[in-house]
């Protein structure tokens, strides 16, 4: 009986210890050089990209047309503006995930972006960018 005791506590401990050291080793992977240079890597390529498809969007939208213009079935500048969610969406993931960039993300950017809809004025979005950063 009392072997019993004392294995069930043993197996308890050990399955206690592996539960810890594996949010340790988690943690260690968090910070570990690898992630943090993918992470450094995937905010500012994120930024960069946000930055451009937003311009874009300005540019489309802000562009005149003439009669020898080509008939789009779709509005440029809602395309870019597409563009521009999907990748504030990853952004914004990544910027609220510990084990990303939470914790291993590069210092200077914000911790989330808007995401903007219905009308919107993409050239103020894109100097909203610029003085966010």
């Amino acid at each position: 009986m009392r072997a019993l005791k004392w294995g069930t506590a043993g197996l308890a401990l050990v399955v206690a210890l592996g539960f810890a050291l594996g949010w340790f080793g988690r943690m260690v992977d968090v910070v570990a050089p690898d992630n943090v240079t993918e992470q450094h890597r995937a905010i500012i390529q994120d930024w960069q990209t946000m930055t451009t498809a937003a311009a874009n969007a300005c540019q489309a939208q802000t562009a005149g047309t003439n009669p020898a213009s080509p008939t789009l079935v779709e509005d440029p500048a809602m395309a870019y503006a597409a563009t521009f969610r999907s990748i504030a969406a990853d952004y914004n993931r990544r910027q609220a995930n510990v084990f990303e960039a939470r914790v291993a993300g590069p210092a200077g950017y914000p911790d989330s972006v808007a995401v903007p809809s219905g009308d919107v004025d993409w050239c103020a979005v894109v100097v909203s960018l610029e003085v966010g950063r």
